[in-house]
């Protein structure tokens, strides 16, 4: 039978076999021993079961950490020793700690226990050698392993700030190095080394958060200071900006000026004013009036504008709520602006500080208004001085069926806009666009709702009907 089956597997435990036979009444178990299966007959039914190898080692030994050649070894009469495993390692690693090396060690009842041993003592023959027994395992701990190594922090003016890993001797100067040197608005006169307080011995606590270090650089050298200070774990470096440094700040001018193009703000509160002032002035054909200009959200507008559509869409299931589709989503909005009483009127608030980005456009003076919205026909008609708001209605034909007059309202080419409040006062320039609102449309009632509410006024009526002649 096991030559039909192909023969025992590597693994098959071939001393002993397992035979099950079913005796009529009841099954009847058999070990067969290596010797006996020649002459072991086989009957009907008999079910041969061939076990494996158990899962231990009779001669290993394991030894980990901080030697040259960690893993298992066979223990035998010429290496059953802690030193003969370790030179069969080939010996401890440089960073070994052979102070307290520990010996994990299965008992006959398979429960663990440790032993600590002088691994130095024994390696230069003070101690006496250990004997090894079968599974014992040898841990050799390195000195990293018991110290926190820590870490470098730098930052600020590098080209790679970040965590740099522990090395002994480091200066500033090596940290900078790794991180890439000093970028070009890097302060040379200030940079400062943070160090967290530690006192091992200390009895009673202490106020102080940290210690700091200020160094001068030159040529990415330490000038002053320690010129032999050396970096600790966890120390952080702080490279500042220089407050000398500005990064060019562009905005654009467009239009009716003589030097229209991209300028570079000089100083921080440059105005309108300046900038025309700076291209050479108006052409005879600018409309200073209309002159608007384009902004570009900056961070702080950007995150405010996160945080309201982020109310809006937790809100959205209320009344209240802000409706998302007329909130500004655009990076750049309009700001309106008054060009002709800034420039007659330098450094006042009609004369706006620039910031980077800014687009100022100047126009042509346009001699036209456009009407939209519900009027009965959208058009645009030459501006007439002196006409009011209602010569213009007329001009598209008059107010629409849905026209919401009290809404109304005027956009400038300036980028401001205006409620109009008064037919007459409504204020009317070149360029503008005119804008009449449309209501909300209305449902009629249908037939049945009619009839239904008939009905329910008729049965009101007999009701009170017959409650007055009840009372008579």
């Amino acid at each position: 039978l096991l030559d039909y089956a192909g023969g025992f597997t590597g693994d098959a435990y071939s001393k002993e076999l397992r035979v099950i036979r079913e005796t009529g009444r009841e099954y009847r178990l058999y070990n067969v021993r290596e010797g006996d299966f020649g002459g072991w007959t086989l009957e009907d039914g008999d079910a041969v079961t061939v076990g494996s190898v158990l899962d231990r080692f009779a001669n290993r030994v394991e030894v980990r950490g901080s030697v040259y050649r960690e893993g298992m070894y066979e223990l035998s009469d010429e290496m059953h020793t802690v030193r003969a495993l370790i030179e069969r390692a080939e010996g401890l690693e440089g960073d070994a700690f052979t102070g307290r090396a520990q010996l994990l060690r299965e008992r006959e009842d398979l429960s663990l226990e440790l032993l600590s041993l002088d691994l130095g003592g024994i390696m230069s023959g003070r101690s006496a050698d250990v004997e090894l027994r079968r599974n014992d395992v040898l841990i050799v701990p390195s000195i990293h392993e018991l110290e926190e190594r820590g870490s470098f922090t730098i930052g600020g003016e590098v080209a790679r700030p970040g965590v740099y890993p522990y090395a002994a001797h480091t200066t500033i100067e090596d940290l900078v190095v790794q991180a890439g040197g000093l970028l070009d608005g890097a302060s040379t006169v200030k940079v400062d080394v943070s160090r967290r307080m530690k006192d091992p011995k200390s009895l009673e606590p202490t106020s102080e958060l940290g210690r700091i270090y200020t160094f001068s650089l030159k040529d990415g050298l330490v000038t002053d200071g320690d010129a032999d200070f050396e970096l600790a774990p966890y120390d952080i470096v702080e490279v500042r900006r220089s407050p000398g440094y500005r990064e060019q700040r562009r905005v654009t001018l467009d239009g009716e000026v003589v030097f229209s193009g991209g300028y570079t703000l000089v100083k921080k509160n440059e105005r309108l004013s300046d900038l025309v002032r700076r291209a050479g002035g108006l052409t005879p054909d600018a409309y200073a009036h209309g002159a608007r200009l384009i902004r570009r959200l900056n961070d702080e507008e950007r995150a405010v504008r996160e945080t309201t559509l982020r109310m809006a869409r937790q809100n959205s299931r209320g009344g209240d709520s802000l409706a998302l589709d007329k909130l500004q989503l655009d990076d750049y909005y309009t700001v309106g602006i008054e060009l002709d009483k800034a420039l007659s009127n330098p450094g006042s608030d009609y004369d706006m500080v620039l910031r980077e980005g800014d687009r100022l456009v100047i126009p042509e003076y346009v001699s036209t208004v456009s009407i939209s919205g519900e009027v009965m026909y959208p058009n645009t008609v030459l501006y007439m001085a002196g006409k009011h708001l209602k010569y213009y209605i007329g001009q598209a034909g008059g107010y629409g069926l849905r026209a919401k007059r009290s809404k109304a309202y005027v956009i400038y080419m300036n980028g401001t806009v205006s409620r109009v409040k008064s037919l007459r006062k409504a204020r009317i320039e070149p360029g503008c666009e005119i804008v009449i609102p449309s209501k909300r449309e209305r449902k009629g009632m249908s037939l049945p709702a009619i009839m239904s509410l008939a009905t329910s006024a008729a049965s009101i009526g007999t009701m009170a009907a017959s409650i007055a002649n009840l009372s008579k």
